[in-house]
């Protein structure tokens, strides 16, 4: 039970840090006065290399977060879609 109290900290303690990256990063933008045109994406890799990571095709393999911020499209922020797309 104490190394999943310690996982789910540092979890945390990393997504805490991400959170505020992503914050300097939109302040500058905002200072350099370019934030209402500049079209913001997040992603991320889609799992840990182990059984049902991201070495294979199964459902785990194939999630991944991706977040696209825009100002001039604001009626579509916090809405979630699950579609599976490729490049």
């Amino acid at each position: 039970m104490r190394l999943f109290t310690i996982t789910c900290l540092l979890i945390s303690l990393v997504f805490g840090v991400l959170v505020l990256g992503v914050g300097l990063v939109l302040q500058e933008l905002q200072a350099a006065g370019v934030l209402e045109e500049t079209l913001v994406i997040f992603s991320s890799d889609n799992g840990i290399p182990f059984p049902n990571g991201r070495t294979n095709l199964y459902d785990p393999g194939t999630r991944e977060p991706f977040m696209i911020s825009h100002p001039k499209h604001r009626s579509s922020w916090g809405k979630v879609r699950n579609q599976t797309f490729g490049h």
